[in-house]
């Protein structure tokens, strides 16, 4: 991924409970929030060893004000093992952006990076990534 801007946080989770966990990131152009320039990396948060992901959905309550924005949700090694493409020109999506291929379980603790692809950078917009995972509890 193009120009890391920041080392994701450490992997959190309860292990000793069943329950359904996330990693949260709310972006916001021309604001405060993560700011968004096109090209860039940002971290989202560390899935930790274990995890099995469920999902990921991307939400956009303003769109980004230059046509032509899109966001991916990925890893270093995979930009879009969770979400490709997301299109975030118009407010009110809330888009199920799994992929196949961020699915299932995670052998070892996974930083979670955004890329916003498009040109320059946004004016205005503000959207959440949320992806969604269980640890196993044996």
């Amino acid at each position: 991924m193009p120009g890391l801007i920041n080392a994701p946080p450490p992997a959190r989770t309860y292990p000793n409970i069943n329950a359904v966990h996330g990693i949260r990131a709310h972006f916001k152009a021309g604001g405060p929030g993560k700011p968004m320039v096109a090209g860039k990396s940002f971290a989202i948060g560390t899935l930790p060893r274990g995890a099995v992901v469920m999902g990921s959905v991307v939400g956009v309550s303003t769109g980004f004000l230059a046509a032509g924005f899109t966001l991916d949700v990925g890893t270093l090694a995979n930009a879009t093992a969770y979400a490709a493409g997301v299109v975030l020109d118009a407010a009110g999506q809330f888009v199920q952006a799994d992929t196949v291929a961020g699915l299932g379980y995670t052998p070892e603790d996974t930083p979670v990076y955004a890329t916003l692809r498009g040109t320059g950078s946004p004016t205005a917009g503000e959207a959440d990534v949320l992806i969604t995972f269980y640890t196993a509890k044996d």
